[in-house]
């Protein structure tokens, strides 16, 4: 549902207000990045959210901070609290319940700044409008720490035209929010088809180990699909996404690989039903803010989503979109098998695909028998271009010898995940690192900001001929390396013997993984 708050800045001598429409899954957190943006303030002071009015009754001392205010001791003169919450955690349809319901915002306790926040409408999403938005606004704010020369009558805040304001306002909100803005119907969507998946109870018809494909029609990327709850533990939907999603679906069905490797190299999305009471506190939020209910045991939905090098996290808008086609053309491929329909056995060389076309200006999804040789080998095939500059090579060529050594080198990510901003995915830093594989020594190491790409690769084995002053007779690397810095074997003429066996590196790492201490 769309939030529709008025805004007014207080006691600056003349109206001043700004009408902004809102997704009620919005984080005061983000809120505060709104008004910021929607009266030109430079979030240079302290702030703070005190409730007036909550679901209809007035409320006291309840006061919204961030996690990282520096100074919980400073409140508004007017105002003081008692019961504190922080915006990262709380969203507007927690608190702006019906309309009326009122929140002050204060920025800078010293010129106290007042903001009046109320709920004004709570509206169904427009289709083609973009979220949030200002649609009525009124006279500028006064420049920042200039209470006194307000007071004197120094400053006029009078802005005539009204119209150009919101748009000013606006593409200010563009620019600040263009690669978050939400489109609330998406969501409804997932959660209603998440609703009906779990109705019709597909684990009823599917074994764990079957597995189908499902092409995208936007992507045209294959989304290898596996219900689950036949063994009546997970209930849900596994998506795997692409070539990366393929691997990772590959070494989890044959063991290949221990669980923490295979999730910092999963594509993926999983779908899956709980308890309520095992969801966390933003969960639940998040879908009581919209319209579809859900009650029962193993029946509210879990949406996590998987992505190389990071850790596991929310869907965004376009992983609910892909779940989306996922859960409904798995429906479809319910409906055929409840009709007959066998599947192929996916790890016994074949998939049956529901692929897209348009027939009469609509997709529609028709099934074909797909090899899963060509599939799984098509990463390994496609082309690797060479990402280090011609000149680098040249330098390489004349200034670097051979050396008689034998040298293992991967790159991998580390188990230590870094956030620097709460509302931030978590990530896994890279460790680069090469050893002399005869004495048993490292020679180069270094901690990386990235995820494991062609060109990081490949930079990096530049970065260890030039450390160690030459090329070594033999390198031992796996095969997802050998992969990316294949122009470079070319180029240089490099030997390599591809292996998972890189002892002295497995043996550095494995000690480094089991000091970190668990949270």
């Amino acid at each position: 549902m769309i939030y529709e708050l008025k805004i007014v800045l207080k006691d600056v001598g003349l109206p001043v207000y700004r009408d902004i429409q809102l997704d009620g899954q919005t984080t005061f957190e983000e809120l505060h990045e709104i008004i910021q943006v929607a009266f030109e303030w430079s979030a240079s002071h302290l702030f703070g959210f005190f409730v007036a009015r909550t679901n209809g009754k007035e409320v006291k001392r309840i006061r919204m901070t961030s996690k990282d205010d520096p100074n919980e001791s400073f409140w508004s003169p007017s105002i003081k609290q008692s019961s504190t919450y922080y915006i990262e955690e709380e969203n507007i349809a927690g608190w702006f319940q019906v309309v009326g319901d009122q929140i002050n915002y204060v920025y800078d306790y010293g010129d106290d700044w007042q903001h009046e926040i109320t709920l004004t409408k709570i509206i169904q999403p427009k289709e083609g409008d973009s979220y949030p938005r200002c649609i009525n606004a009124k006279n500028i704010a006064p420049p920042e720490d200039s209470r006194g020369e307000l007071l004197a009558g120094d400053i006029n805040l009078e802005f005539a035209d009204s119209k150009k304001l919101v748009e000013k306002v606006n593409n200010d909100l563009e620019v600040v929010f263009a690669d978050e803005a939400i489109n609330p119907d998406i969501w409804e969507e997932v959660l209603k088809t998440a609703k009906e998946f779990h109705r019709q109870k597909p684990w009823k018809n599917f074994r764990d180990d079957e597995v189908f494909t499902i092409v995208d029609p936007v992507t045209k990327e294959n989304l290898f699909c596996s219900v689950l709850g036949a063994g009546e533990e997970t209930f849900g939907l596994a998506v795997y996404i692409g070539q990366a999603g393929l691997q990772s679906l590959i070494e989890t069905a044959t063991g290949g690989r221990d669980s923490f490797s295979i999730m910092l190299k999963q594509r993926s999305l999983l779908l899956s039903f709980e308890d309520r009471e095992d969801l966390a506190r933003n969960e639940y939020k998040f879908i009581k803010s919209f319209n579809t209910n859900f009650r029962g045991k193993k029946a509210w939905p879990l949406f996590i989503s998987y992505v190389p090098g990071y850790n596991p996290w929310e869907i965004d808008a376009e992983e609910a979109r892909l779940l989306i086609v996922a859960m409904s053309q798995t429906l479809e491929f319910l409906k055929e098998i409840k009709s007959g329909l066998e599947l192929p056995g996916f790890f016994e060389g074949s998939s049956i695909v529901k692929v897209p076309c348009e027939q009469a200006g609509n997709i529609i999804f028709q099934n074909e028998i797909w090899d899963i040789e060509r599939l799984i080998h098509k990463q390994t095939d496609s082309q690797v271009e060479l990402e280090i500059s011609e000149l680098s090579i040249k330098r390489l060529k004349k200034n670097t010898e051979r050396i008689k050594a034998e040298i293992e080198f991967n790159l991998q990510y580390v188990d230590l995940p870094v956030q620097e901003d709460p509302n931030e995915r978590p990530r896994f830093p890279v460790l680069s690192i090469a050893a002399d594989h005869t004495q048993g020594m490292v020679i180069y190491q270094d901690l990386l900001d990235t995820t494991i790409e062609n060109k990081t690769a490949q930079q990096q084995l530049v970065n260890l001929f030039q450390t160690i002053e030459g090329i070594p007779d033999l390198l031992y690397m796996n095969e997802q390396t050998f992969h990316q810095i294949e122009p470079l074997v070319d180029e240089l003429n490099l030997s390599v013997e591809i292996t998972q066996e890189l002892t002295i590196i497995n043996e550095l790492v494995n000690g480094l993984h089991n000091s970190i201490p668990p949270f």
